[in-house]
């Protein structure tokens, strides 16, 4: 291994130039080039696979906000209609019927809760990881 002078990058004894900064062995800039454009393709050829990456992410987390809207509007509709059937019914089963009946219909509340808290946390997990990426 030997270490570059002007960038300080290790290096294999099998390199002669140092593959970060361009300069030869023995501390000489090599004029090329050639190895400051494959720099700069190779920097524009990763932005552009992020750039995809990126894309690709919000296409398939799109359908997840309309199913975050759907049972947001599901719990609401289930509150108002579990009320409307306790006011209007005089017929209420007794006992552990009730409680059962009581225990399904909060588990499903809590269900459809859980799913939509999860939902935010797969978007905000993928803003955490826009803003870590474009520092």
């Amino acid at each position: 291994m030997w270490i570059c002078k002007q960038c300080e990058e290790k290096i294999e004894d099998s390199f002669d130039t140092c593959w970060n900064c361009g300069y030869e062995k023995t501390g000489k800039e090599i004029i090329s080039e050639s190895f400051e454009e494959t720099k700069k393709e190779t920097s524009f050829e990763k932005t552009k696979k992020e750039t995809k990456k990126y894309l690709t992410l919000s296409y398939k987390y799109g359908i997840l906000r309309f199913y975050q809207i759907l049972l947001t509007i599901f719990i609401i509709l289930t509150i108002i209609s579990g009320i409307i059937v306790l006011i209007n019914n005089n017929d209420l089963p007794t006992g552990w019927t009730f409680l059962i009946i009581c225990l399904v219909f909060i588990i499903g509340i809590f269900g459809m809760y859980c799913g939509i808290k999860i939902i935010d946390f797969l978007f905000e997990l993928d803003e955490k990881n826009d803003n870590s990426g474009s520092k």
